[in-house]
């Protein structure tokens, strides 16, 4: 049985996957941005829009890096697990927009902030990474799932800080960035911690 480490990627597929995070990160900001402009369904329905948007480039961003990836054989993925793992995304980050939107400033609603978009960004991955269907056996190394949660953890954090901190167009571009980093450094230092291998089946 041949192990492949999840650290053997196409490069250019891997930095469309990094722009493709910092373009969708970019515009969910300023659309969350604006959020408190608005009162009740109006308010609600701009909400759904950022959360949707940036849930929808963490899950383009995860499986255009795994097109970067080479896999061993041939694989598919599951359906459920595939939508389940948008749903996830799309509703963590939802919740943290909704903590700094609503929430007055300070540190306690930054960390819950942080929480809920970061680990909603790893969430999405391992679910997307269970996804994975065909024969194949994954294997993970604690070390580096814990700090592949934490980068996602830190960097959206950082991102959110960034973001909401003020008005400046600047600010939300530097947030943006910092959003993107959050999404595919988590991604890519999950992979790196990640093997994938043949089982007997592939073999045969």
């Amino acid at each position: 049985m041949h192990v492949h480490p999840g650290h053997d990627h196409d490069p250019m597929l891997m930095a469309l996957s990094v722009l493709i995070a910092i373009q969708g990160s970019f515009v969910s900001l300023v659309l969350a941005r604006e959020v408190g402009r608005f009162e009740g369904a109006r308010r609600r329905l701009v909400l759904a829009m950022s959360a949707v948007t940036l849930g929808s480039s963490i899950w383009a961003m995860h499986f255009i890096g795994m097109l970067a990836y080479h896999m061993p054989v041939e694989a598919s993925y599951d359906l459920f697990l595939t939508l389940l793992s948008f749903l996830i995304a799309v509703l963590a980050v939802g919740v943290g927009y909704g903590i700094m939107t609503v929430i007055p400033s300070g540190n306690r609603r930054d960390v819950a902030a942080a929480i809920f978009t970061g680990g909603g960004i790893a969430g999405m991955h391992y679910v997307g990474m269970a996804a994975l269907a065909g024969p194949i056996a994954l294997g993970y190394q604690p070390p580096w799932v814990a700090m592949s949660v934490l980068i996602g953890i830190v960097a959206a954090g950082i991102s959110l800080h960034l973001a909401f901190g003020t008005k400046l167009q600047a600010r939300a571009i530097l947030g943006a960035v910092a959003m993107g980093l959050a999404i595919s450094g988590m991604h890519y230092s999950a992979m790196y911690g990640t093997t994938i291998a043949p089982t007997d089946l592939a073999d045969a």
